[in-house]
């Protein structure tokens, strides 16, 4: 699967964490290790369970983790307009370093028509 192959490429070492209610994944986070650098990836909290704790959960959850691969530093990319997780991150102190903004191609069409 695509996942899957996502997986075996990012470096080690990586951390998955994923809390549940009882069957459900109600939230899930990524992180990646390279040298005194943990990365945070794909920090997700499903929409019915935001505000109830769960985004801090995984936070701290990857932290613990990276902290025991060797980190001492984190970073993580977050969506400006996503409020929610800007404000969970903001309150845990993180701060804004840079921005990036992505390009999009709509009309695929033209790449393959030649």
């Amino acid at each position: 699967s695509f996942y899957q192959g996502l997986s075996d490429r990012m470096p080690t070492p990586k951390g998955f964490i994923t809390l549940k209610d009882n069957e459900t994944i109600v939230a899930l986070g990524t992180a990646i290790v390279e040298g005194e650098w943990a990365g945070f990836v794909n920090v997700i909290v499903h929409e019915e369970y935001r505000g109830k704790g769960y985004g801090y959960a995984i936070i701290q959850a990857l932290t613990a983790w990276s902290i025991s691969q060797g980190a001492t530093q984190q970073y993580l990319q977050v969506i400006a307009t996503n409020v929610p997780a800007v404000s969970l991150y903001e309150k845990l102190g993180y701060q804004t370093q840079y921005g990036y903004h992505y390009r999009v191609k709509y009309d695929l069409s033209a790449l393959v028509s030649s």
